[in-house]
C-alpha cells in the first residue's frame, strides 16, 4: 500500500524503487541482508545499536573497483563485490566516527603511537605465536587479527606490514587516518566477535 507521503512525492518513490532494483542487480541487497543477520547476534547492545542506526543513515552503493570505502561527503559506503560483512561493519564505523567526531581530538593517535616499538614484529610473534600464520616465509597475522595489522602498519607509517594494511601511497599521511582506522578496525573485530583478537587489541592499545 502506498502512503500519503509517497503519493505526494512520486519522484522519491520512483527513485527508491530504482535503487532497490539496482541493489538486487549488483548483489548489494544480499550483502546487506547477511550483515543485518550478523548484527542481530552481536552481544554488545551498544555496538548493535550504533551499527543499526548507522545503516539507516547511510546509502550503500557498489564500488567500481575491489576496494570498499566510506565517503563522508556523500554519506555513502561504496561496497566492493567481494566484500565480506565485516567490511561493511568497518566502513559503518567510519560513518559513526564521522557523526560523533570520536577521533577528532587526536587522543587515540597519541595513545596508539606511544605503544609503538621498532621491534614490534618480533615482540608480537614471541608473545602471541597463535595469532600468526604458520609455515610462511614472512611474519603474518591471521585474518582474525587483520585490524591489529592495519593499525601497526599505520603506527609505523607503512614500515611494518603484518599481512594487512592500507598500502596506497600517502594513505597514512591523511589527517586522522590512524585514529579513524583504529576505531573502525576495533569495531570490525567486535562485530565479528573475535574474543582473542579483542583481548589482544586491549592489551596492545
Amino acid at each position: 500500500m502506498i502512503s500519503e507521503y509517497e503519493k505526494n512525492h512520486p519522484d522519491e518513490l520512483e527513485s527508491d524503487i530504482g535503487q532497490k532494483i539496482a541493489d538486487r542487480i549488483t548483489g548489494i541487497s544480499k550483502q546487506r541482508k547477511m550483515f543485518e543477520q550478523k548484527v542481530e547476534n552481536i552481544n554488545d547492545i551498544h555496538v548493535r545499536t550504533l551499527l543499526i542506526q548507522s545503516l539507516e543513515r547511510t546509502t550503500i552503493k557498489r564500488a567500481k573497483g575491489r576496494k570498499s570505502k566510506y565517503s563522508a561527503s556523500e554519506k555513502t559506503v561504496y561496497l566492493a563485490e567481494n566484500a565480506k560483512v565485516d567490511t561493511l561493519a568497518h566502513e559503518l564505523f567510519h560513518e559513526i566516527d564521522d557523526v560523533y567526531k570520536l577521533t577528532g581530538n587526536g587522543l587515540l593517535s597519541k595513545s596508539t603511537v606511544s605503544d609503538y616499538e621498532k621491534s614490534i614484529e618480533k615482540m608480537l610473534y614471541s608473545r602471541y605465536p597463535k595469532a600468526f600464520e604458520e609455515n610462511i616465509t614472512d611474519i603474518k597475522l591471521k585474518e582474525t587479527y587483520r585490524g591489529i595489522s592495519d593499525i601497526i602498519h599505520g603506527m609505523s607509517n607503512g614500515d611494518i606490514f603484518l599481512g594487512y594494511g592500507h598500502k596506497k601511497a600517502g594513505y597514512w599521511d591523511k589527517e586522522k587516518a590512524l585514529e579513524k582506522e583504529t576505531f573502525a578496525q576495533y569495531g570490525r573485530t567486535v562485530f565479528n566477535g573475535y574474543e582473542d583478537a579483542i583481548r589482544l587489541f586491549r592489551e596492545l592499545f
